[in-house]
């Protein structure tokens, strides 16, 4: 990550670029996208795009398609090895599904993938590497790096 967001320019142009990360850089697409008072303007459309070109992608701030982590509950019955309770679809869910999904299926009535127990899964862990190399330690998107769909 080129540019904190605290310095993003006041004003256009500036470059987001956008990725929809793929388990396989094959299926990996990265759109760079230029910002101006008169509007977008899309500056690269690349498929096929590996790691090493998207960490070395310049750009002010990045929305990456992928999840950027796994249901807290579903980290907690991985690592701790603890007896979990009865199986219910509620507990079921808590597995499942972030409080980002959460939110998403409030807003839009469908749950999205779930990064636990869907293929998504295989992304979610391509992503973990990519922003560790891009030293993202708060997922909120505050560093310029937030999880998009």
């Amino acid at each position: 990550m080129q540019t904190p967001p605290s310095t993003l320019p006041r004003s256009p142009p500036h470059v987001t670029l956008g990725v929809d990360l793929a388990s396989a850089a094959e299926r990996t697409a990265l759109a760079r996208i230029e910002w101006s008072p008169h509007g977008a303007r899309l500056i690269e459309l690349t498929v096929g795009v590996d790691d090493a070109a998207i960490l070395a992608a310049q750009a002010d701030a990045i929305g990456i398609d992928a999840p950027f982590g796994w249901p807290l509950a579903f980290q907690a019955v991985l690592n701790d090895l603890r007896p979990v309770p009865p199986w219910t679809p509620e507990w079921r869910d808590r597995l499942r599904y972030r409080e980002t999904d959460r939110v998403v299926r409030a807003l839009c009535g469908r749950w999205p993938l779930s990064v636990s127990t869907d293929l998504i899964g295989v992304p979610a862990l391509r992503c973990h590497g990519l922003l560790d190399q891009m030293g993202v330690t708060d997922r909120s998107g505050a560093g310029g790096v937030w999880e998009v769909y």
